[in-house]
């Protein structure tokens, strides 16, 4: 499996794989057990050194020629599904729009869902009904929303998945039925990690976070669970302490927080180390008729959470989670390779299902497009920066404006920026934070580099940022750029309009889409 990882990596960046090791720089790969991966580049690499850089990453330097081109031309077609996604490619640029969207004061208004070619659905969305429901049930009204926005448009059969989902890679969240189904069975307790040591409810104060709930009435007393579990997202009941989720109008339940009879609500571990577990995992947990399997496909969408040599990411600080289970060196190690052994099957098997997850899509466009420094806030999008007319020239030239761009050997999310005002308080944006591509000129030029340099793989648009308490349909501005016609497919990547003019352009049958990098702006000239 870890053989495989790294063919995948090669084989998704093989033009700077090749780049690299030819002109002796360094090949960063964290992501494999180093003795394994070590063996693996002596093997493939012939005439090559390897030894541990400062850092604990492989460092390769190569002493003769590289080899890694024959390896390339065996293994290009067989890796190619976990690069890109399988489904045919639309150029339609109304459905090439992504939004990522979470609204926790019930479900997403279908209206707004639709304008997009893809929507991306948060476990927080409609949180302030889940979490009130007897038992919770976060993973069925997901599918009800998905649902709600396929009545309206199924999409194009053929071509992308209208609607993706988040699940846990890492964490089991007992407010989904799936995990809670195999929480409470005593023949699965090898598929969680548990607390060290636990003795019941005498253990509640046995570790950094609480094993046991804390709200309970007479008839159901709060519930405590030996399997590791944290509170900092977790619902709760209004009250709680420090120690859990800080209530909010969302995430409270009215009454004793129901996540079933035996396991209090929490963020539990999944064991990946166990076999029967990965089968599950990726065939019944991920791979459901909730999702892949469903009538038309639900997509995959956020894939949440991981393990390292750390511990659990997004839970308590480490060394917490490795103090709270007990866990030696090698045990940490072994959850963090069988993490991403069952991470691998996972897209191999979701690419053979004709899916492709969110942090499947590898790229972020060009950049060549420059972000002023805006305030900051709890959002996944583009960081400021300032490009420079040499760095702009060197990205087209060398990546994107070429016969073959390089850079399209990934699908790429081109996200935008927002400006506005963060609610540091209560944790979320205002409606008036998107308002940043309400501004025409900032429309323009982000939906020409978007036009000039995408590929058959790639979606403009908003990516997470919180979650909002509004079923308003246009929550977030959407520029004209994005509903124009252009034609459809491009007749061929951009080139620059002569000999070191520093202007790139490219032509749709109803469009040329220019960007100079004199001046670092692009512009959309309607035919």
């Amino acid at each position: 499996m870890a053989m495989a990882l790294l063919l995948r990596w090669y084989h998704c960046h093989h033009h700077k794989a090749e780049h690299m090791l030819s002109t002796n720089s360094f090949v960063m790969l964290p992501h494999l057990h180093l003795t394994l991966l070590t063996h693996i580049l002596t093997v493939l690499l012939d005439k090559t050194t390897t030894h541990m850089s400062s850092h604990g990453n492989i460092r390769v330097s190569v002493e003769g020629v590289n080899p890694l081109v024959g390896v390339h031309l065996r293994l290009h077609h067989h890796q190619q599904s976990a690069c890109l996604p399988t489904w045919k490619p639309t150029w339609n640029m109304s459905r090439s729009t992504l939004l990522y969207n979470c609204n926790a004061s019930g479900m997403h208004d279908v209206r707004e869902a639709v304008r997009y070619g893809v929507v991306v659905y948060d476990w927080s969305n409609a949180k302030h009904l889940w979490v009130n429901n007897h038992p919770m049930n976060d993973d069925d009204l997901l599918t009800k929303q998905a649902e709600m926005v396929l009545d309206v448009d199924r999409g194009i059969p053929g071509e992308q998945p209208r609607v993706w989902v988040y699940r846990n890679k890492a964490k089991g969240l007992n407010w989904y039925g799936s995990v809670r189904e195999k929480l409470d069975d005593p023949q699965y307790a090898g598929w969680f990690v548990k607390f060290k040591n636990y003795t019941g409810r005498a253990s509640n104060n046995s570790y950094h976070t609480p094993a046991c709930d804390w709200f309970g009435t007479k008839e159901n007393p709060p519930k405590c669970s030996g399997f590791y579990h944290d509170q900092k997202q977790s619902p709760t009941h209004e009250g709680a302490g420090p120690a859990y989720s800080r209530p909010s109008e969302a995430n409270t339940c009215v009454e004793q927080c129901d996540c079933g009879p035996v396991n209090p609500c929490g963020e539990y571990t999944f064991d990946h180390r166990n076999a029967s577990f990965s089968d599950w995992f990726v065939g019944e947990y991920m791979i459901s008729n909730q999702t892949l399997l469903h009538d038309p496909m639900i997509n995959l969408g956020w894939m949440d959470d991981g393990m390292s040599v750390n511990g659990m990411s997004e839970g308590d600080p480490p060394p917490d989670w490795i103090e709270d289970t007990g866990s030696t060196p090698e045990e940490v190690q072994d959850h963090q390779d069988s993490f991403r052994e069952n991470v691998a099957r996972l897209q191999e098997a979701v690419v053979a299902h004709g899916g492709f997850y969110y942090q499947m899509i590898q790229g972020t466009g060009p950049g060549v497009r420059s972000i002023p420094v805006r305030e900051k806030a709890n959002c996944h999008k583009p960081p400021p920066r300032n490009v420079t007319t040499t760095k702009c020239l060197q990205t087209l030239r060398t990546e994107w404006c070429t016969e073959t761009p390089s850079a399209w050997s990934v699908a790429h999310l081109y996200l935008n920026y927002y400006e506005g005002k963060y609610d540091k308080l209560h944790n979320k944006a205002h409606l008036d934070y998107f308002k940043g591509m309400e501004d025409a000129d900032t429309a323009e030029q982000s939906t020409a580099e978007f036009l000039l340099t995408r590929g058959d793989y790639a979606w403009t648009g908003y990516g997470w940022c919180g979650c909002e308490s509004s079923s308003s349909p246009s929550a977030r501005p959407r520029p004209q750029q994005w509903d124009t016609d252009y034609g459809g497919r491009a007749l061929g990547p951009c080139k620059e309009t002569g000999n070191n003019t520093g202007v790139f352009e490219r032509k749709y049958p109803k469009a040329t889409v220019q960007w100079d990098c004199n001046t670092g702006r692009g512009k959309i000239n309607l035919s």
